[in-house]
């Protein structure tokens, strides 16, 4: 937050895409990486440090709360997500009454990105037994 108050958010950015990608996928992906990066710095700072300072002082209705979803959930993310942890993960599928999680392994904050298929392919794995029970 302290960098979007005092650089902007082009230094965000920068610092945001080595959290969110691998080094190596950013180097095999420089477009991709510069997408995502410029969306990011052309994002409103308003805005973004509201939605921050929420993700950091968390809703005090989750994952309390979660007991009440009654619709079923998947709460997914990448192993080695350092903001959206695996760990976080688990603790709101094991609040949804009959949640369930999925880890994708190897990949980083934007598993749509960095590995559609994958992102894709868990997705429908959800949707087809869900679909079928």
């Amino acid at each position: 937050m302290a960098i979007a108050e005092s650089e902007g958010m082009a230094a965000v950015a920068d610092l945001a895409v080595d959290r969110w990608f691998s080094t190596q996928w950013q180097a095999e992906h420089p477009a991709q990486v510069d997408q995502v990066r410029r969306r990011l710095a052309d994002t409103d700072p308003v805005g973004y440090l509201k939605a921050y300072r929420v993700f950091i002082a968390g809703d005090p209705f989750m994952p309390e709360g979660a007991t009440a979803v009654t619709a079923v959930t998947l709460a997914m993310t990448g192993e080695l997500d350092p903001g959206s942890t695996p760990a976080m993960s688990r603790a709101l599928a094991t609040a949804v009454t009959g949640g369930q999680v999925r880890i994708l392994a190897g990949l980083h904050h934007l598993p749509p990105v960095e590995e559609p298929s994958t992102f894709a392919s868990a997705l429908l794995e959800f949707f087809d037994r869900e679909a079928t029970s």
